[in-house]
């Protein structure tokens, strides 16, 4: 029998509708209305509400949610079979806004109730929703069974740093050759300046070792000497981040990484003045053939806004195909709450146990999926595994 599902999607790859016409506003319905809308945005905030999870950045060509929902029909799991509730969320506010909370619940207690304990599929900042969202309700811990966790940022990404800083510009172009430029990067940083959700993004442990003030191991939060000066108001966002932990519900916990685009590994912060070491393509993967002290170092970055995590699951079904199910090696697990590499560790939510990913047992069967013995690194694993 299937299991009741829900899924949270990361930052910002959830539509934002007009709350009294339904209208989608994010993303723009064509690329000739984005500045137009990122102004209204910026401008009239409050006539916007979140609507579902993106389905596709651009039909046809840039799958996201969609991928993934394709995937779950496959076990059973749709909204229409009235076991599957994603949940969009306003990315403009916390990771912890009420209305986010009241989703949940709803999904929940209303349109879940009576199925069984249920699967939380996480994705990237959504695992940080997830988990505020149950650090404020302990007794909800109760309803779930197993939570599959992709590319969640546990400590902070540098990504949100980049975007909030340079802007993340929409144009037109071939490589370095830019045809036509939709939204400017001053434009977006408009908008993603007051987006609350970025600020809870930024790393916050100096143990990190990815932002350094003036040589010295800091924080975007710590040192604030970066923030724009005509944008006095992002220092009310940075006091506002919803405070990172390292602790989780007692939950079972499959983590999966290095799936994204490109990662910056260090910022550097001299006299406020912002420097992004070069961007590494599919960071975990690439930096695991290195070393594995670099590769744990790449798991706590490894991020990207529109990650291709669900176009990759695909290959992770046709792996887990031809293996019949078996064990695939593009798993990991943890024994506590420090996955230890060589010399250097890695903070992940302290969870009862990481499990690893065999979709159809979790979906599909009501047995628990088997506990692990041993201690790996996932960015190792995933170089060897048969979905790249």
């Amino acid at each position: 029998m299937a299991k009741p599902t829900i899924f949270i999607p990361g930052f910002p790859a959830s539509e934002l509708r007009d709350k009294n016409t339904g209208e989608t506003l994010f993303p723009p319905p064509s690329l000739g209305e984005a500045a137009a809308i990122v102004k209204r945005l910026v401008d009239h905030p409050d006539d916007a509400v979140a609507g579902p999870p993106i389905l596709d950045k651009i039909k046809h060509f840039a799958p996201a949610a969609s991928t993934l929902y394709e995937i779950l029909s496959d076990y059973g799991i749709s909204e229409a079979a009235g076991n599957f509730v994603p949940i969009g969320w306003d990315w403009r506010l916390s990771v912890a806004a009420a209305d986010t909370f009241a989703r949940i619940k709803d999904a929940v207690d209303n349109k879940l109730a009576g199925q069984g304990k249920i699967v939380a599929i996480l994705h990237s900042t959504g695992g940080l929703v997830f988990r505020a969202f149950l650090q404020a309700n302990p007794n909800y811990v109760e309803k779930f069974e197993h939570v599959l966790a992709f590319a969640i940022p546990w400590r902070g990404t540098l990504e949100s740093l980049h975007a909030v800083s340079e802007g993340v510009p929409i144009e037109l172009g071939f490589g370095p050759i830019v045809f036509k430029t939709f939204v400017t990067a001053e434009q977006s940083k408009d908008l993603l300046t007051r987006a609350q959700a970025a600020y809870d993004l930024f790393p916050t442990d100096k143990a990190m070792e990815l932002f350094f003030a003036n040589g010295v191991a800091s924080t975007p939060l710590d040192d604030r000497s970066w923030l724009d000066p005509n944008r006095p108001y992002m220092k009310d966002f940075c006091d506002a981040a919803f405070p990172q932990s390292d602790t989780f519900a007692n939950l079972p916990v499959t983590n999966v990484c290095g799936w994204g685009g490109d990662t910056w590994p260090r910022c550097d912060n001299v006299d406020g003045q912002l420097t992004f070491k070069k961007p590494i393509n599919e960071a975990a993967t690439a930096l695991c053939r290195s070393s594995r002290r670099r590769c744990c170092r790449a798991h706590k970055s490894a991020r990207c806004f529109f990650p291709s995590v669900h176009s990759s699951i695909p290959r992770l079904r046709r792996s887990m195909d031809r293996s019949g199910g078996r064990r695939s090696s593009a798993s990991f697990s943890m024994k506590s709450s420090r996955m230890r590499c060589g010399s250097r560790s890695s903070p992940l939510p302290r969870t009862r146990t990481s499990t690893s990913i065999r979709m159809p047992r979790t979906f599909a069967s009501a047995s628990p999926p088997p506990r692990p013995t041993a201690c790996h690194c996932p960015m190792r694993r995933l170089r060897s595994a048969p979905v790249r």
